[in-house]
C-alpha cells in the first residue's frame, strides 16, 4: 500500500522472464533467458490488527509485553491484559474500586507467567488466564510506586513485596495480611530501580540513596550519599552496576553491591538525557547537544572517541552485543560501529523519529516517531524491510516481543497496537538459496511441494 520497495533487488546476469511466488509466501521463482533458474527467499511482514484500550481517558500510560511474549499488559486508571497473538482482551479491566485514585502505576508478571501483580494507588494480584484478582486489595500506604513477586515458586500464594511512601512491605497475596515488619525510611522514597533479578531495590530517599536486599529484608549497608536529592537511578542488565544522576549535568556509577563509586562522569555543556545501558549491561551510552559517548560500565573509561553527528541528538540506543549504536536527530537515523566509530550504511531518513530499539544480535533496527509511523531497518543496507506501520497519531514507544516475532507500538495518545512481522529477516543483499541452469518448460505445481 505504501509503495515502498521490499528489500534490495533480486539482480540476475540477465533478463528474467518467468517470476513465480509459492501460494503460501516466503519463497520466489525467477528463470532468465539463458535458462538460469533461481529460488529466492522474501519474506513479508504483515501488520494484523490494532488493539484499542476502552479507557475513558483514551489510552494507556504504558505496555509491555510479558517474558514469554504471549500476552500484552497497559495500564492507565485500570490495567488491561491482551493475547499478543489474537489481539483480544482477556476478562475486565483490572482496577482498584473502592481505593482513592484507583490509578494504575505499572505492573509485573511472575516467573511463569501465570500471575501478575499491579501497582499503583494500591498492589493486587491477578491470574494472567483470567484477569481476575487473587485476594484482596494490598493498600500500601502512600501507594505502591512499584511491586514484584518474592520467589520463583509456581503458585497463587507466592509472597508480593511492594515498596512507596516511607516503607517497603512484604504480602501474602491471598489473606492480604503482612508477613514481617515493614522496612521503613526517615523520609519518603523517591526515584527507584529495581536490579533485573529482582533481589535488590535501589531507592532514594532525601539526599541519600539506599540499597535494600528484598532476599535478607534488610539494608545492604551501602548508602549513597549526594549534595542534591538523585534524579534517576538504574542498572544494566547484569544487576552488578548502578547508575545515579542528581542532576543531568553530572553522572555516577556505582558498584550495585558495595555502594563503591566507580566513575563520576562529567559533560562540559551539561547532560541533557538520562544515560542507558547496552551490550549486556558490559556498556553504557550518555549524550547531550551533538555528542554521544559510549563507556564502559566496568571502569566508566570511554570505549573510543564520543561520536559526534551534525544534528541535535534527540535519543542513543545500543544494541544487544553492545557493537552497535543508533543514534537519531530530529528526521534522521544513523547507525555506527561502537569499536571504529564509523556509520553504518546510510542515514536512514524517518520523519520526526522519536526513539529507535535494535533486535538482539543488531542487524534490524525499530524507529518510530511523530508522523504516526513505525520502521523496520536493516541499518547496513539502508533498506526498509517490510512495509511501514501506519498509525492515526504520534507514536511514543515501540518494543520487540521476546522471540522478535512481534512490535509493540503505543501512541502517543495511548492506543497501543501489535503487529506481526512472521519472518522479516531479509538478508543485506538477496541470495539465491538454489541455482540450476536448465532447459523445457517451467510449471508451478499446484500443491506448491513440487517445482
Amino acid at each position: 500500500p505504501s509503495g515502498l520497495r521490499l528489500g534490495p533487488e533480486m539482480l540476475h546476469e540477465s533478463n528474467s522472464e518467468t517470476v513465480i511466488f509459492r501460494p503460501r509466501g516466503g519463497r520466489l521463482l525467477t528463470r532468465t533467458s539463458e535458462g538460469t533458474t533461481r529460488l529466492w527467499k522474501v519474506p513479508m511482514p504483515t501488520a494484523v490488527r490494532r488493539i484499542l484500550v476502552h479507557d475513558r481517558q483514551g489510552g494507556t500510560d504504558g505496555a509491555m509485553f510479558s517474558p514469554d511474549g504471549r500476552y500484552v499488559l497497559g495500564w492507565a486508571w485500570a490495567a488491561t491484559l491482551w493475547n499478543a497473538d489474537s489481539g483480544e482482551r482477556i476478562g475486565a479491566p483490572m482496577n482498584y474500586l473502592g481505593v482513592a485514585g484507583r490509578g494504575v502505576w505499572g505492573g509485573i508478571f511472575s516467573e511463569f507467567c501465570d500471575r501478575l501483580v499491579t501497582a499503583g494507588d494500591a498492589a493486587r494480584v491477578w491470574a494472567v488466564e483470567t484477569a481476575e484478582p487473587i485476594g484482596p486489595i494490598l493498600k500500601h500506604p502512600g501507594g505502591a510506586a512499584g511491586a514484584v513477586f518474592v520467589g520463583s515458586q509456581e503458585g497463587i500464594d507466592e509472597p508480593v513485596i511492594t515498596w512507596g511512601g516511607r516503607s517497603i512491605r512484604k504480602w501474602q497475596p491471598l489473606t492480604g495480611e503482612e508477613l514481617c515488619d515493614p522496612l521503613t525510611a526517615e523520609n519518603a522514597l523517591g526515584p527507584w530501580a529495581l536490579s533485573p533479578e529482582t533481589r535488590t531495590l535501589a531507592a532514594a530517599e532525601g539526599l541519600r540513596v539506599h540499597l535494600w536486599d528484598l532476599d535478607a529484608w534488610r539494608l545492604t549497608g551501602a548508602v549513597i550519599k549526594f549534595k542534591e536529592a538523585a534524579a534517576g537511578l538504574r542498572f544494566n542488565t547484569a544487576g552488578d552496576r548502578l547508575m545515579v544522576w542528581p542532576k543531568l549535568h553530572r553522572m555516577f556509577l556505582y558498584e550495585a553491591g558495595t555502594g563503591k563509586v566507580i566513575a563520576r562522569l562529567k559533560h562540559d555543556g551539561g547532560w541533557k538525557h538520562p544515560p542507558s545501558f547496552g551490550g549486556q549491561g558490559t556498556t553504557l551510552v550518555a549524550w547531550s547537544g551533538k555528542t554521544v559517548e559510549v563507556r564502559s560500565a566496568d571502569n566508566g573509561a570511554e570505549i573510543r572517541a564520543p561520536v559526534t553527528i551534525p544534528d541535535y541528538i534527540v535519543g542513543a540506543s545500543l544494541d544487544g552485543p553492545g557493537g552497535r549504536l543508533a543514534v537519531w536527530g530530529i528526521d534522521l537515523l544513523r547507525v555506527f560501529d561502537v569499536q571504529t566509530g564509523e556509520q553504518l550504511g546510510p542515514t536512514l531518513d524517518h520523519q520526526g523519529v522519536r526513539g529507535a530499539r535494535f533486535t538482539r544480535d543488531g542487524s534490524y533496527v525499530l524507529s518510530w516517531g511523530t508522523d504516526g509511523h513505525a520502521r523496520l531497518w536493516s541499518p547496513v543496507s539502508g533498506h526498509q524491510v517490510g512495509p511501514e506501520m501506519a498509525h492515526g497519531g504520534s507514536l511514543k514507544e515501540g518494543a520487540f516481543s521476546p522471540s522478535e516475532d512481534r512490535i509493540l507500538t503505543i501512541e502517543l495518545a495511548g492506543f497501543p497496537h501489535i503487529w506481526e512481522l512472521g519472518d522479516f529477516h531479509f538478508p543485506a543483499e538477496h541470495q539465491a538459496l538454489r541455482v540450476r541452469v536448465q532447459s523445457g518448460t517451467f510449471f508451478d505445481a499446484p500443491n506448491a511441494k513440487v517445482r
